[in-house]
């Protein structure tokens, strides 16, 4: 075999590039290359910002079920590299109770996805709210749901966390 042969070209390291340049070279006997048009870490994607949202819901049923995954797949990225990657700080949704029909379908969703797959969360009235979170100011006739696992991706450190790992794991970045 030459070190041209590969079982799988990556084209672009960002985010999910580099995440599956990771999860393939991990796979025992996969040869993997990753391939970026520019520096890695740049800031010209989507992807090198300092946090991105996680959640348990947010998305309807059929993608919440996909949800804990990531927050396990994120833990074996962080304890296989020893970097912090994910900061749950609790999260809110909250709408005015008196919205129009069909305004208010993301919040809805969400409670629907989290009651169908028993993922706790907490309804809190604003004044429940304001006492909890007094750096927020709602109004009185706004509904609130706070769910405690959500929180941040730090997706700079979890890109530079994939692509090291890929490495170790015996992939090629380019």
């Amino acid at each position: 075999m030459s070190t041209t042969d590969f079982d799988y070209i990556v084209v672009g390291c960002g985010g999910i590039g580099s995440g599956a340049a990771y999860w393939l070279a991990r796979r025992a006997g996969q040869r993997v290359l990753g391939l970026e048009q520019f520096a890695l870490g740049h800031s010209f994607g989507g992807s090198q910002d300092y946090s991105r949202i996680i959640r348990l819901a947010g998305y309807g049923e059929e993608l919440a079920r996909l949800t804990p995954y990531t927050y396990e797949t994120w833990g074996e990225v962080e304890r296989e590299s020893g970097l912090q990657i994910v900061t749950r700080s609790g999260g809110v949704y909250w709408e005015p109770d008196d919205a129009p029909a069909g305004s208010t379908d993301y919040m809805q969703e969400s409670v629907a996805a989290m009651d169908a797959l028993g993922i706790p969360y907490e309804r809190l009235s604003a004044d429940a709210f304001r006492a909890r979170f007094p750096q927020f100011r709602i109004k009185d006739h706004y509904e609130v749901i706070y769910q405690k696992d959500t929180g941040l991706v730090n997706p700079q450190r979890g890109n530079a966390a994939h692509q090291q790992l890929a490495r170790a794991h015996g992939a090629t970045i380019l």
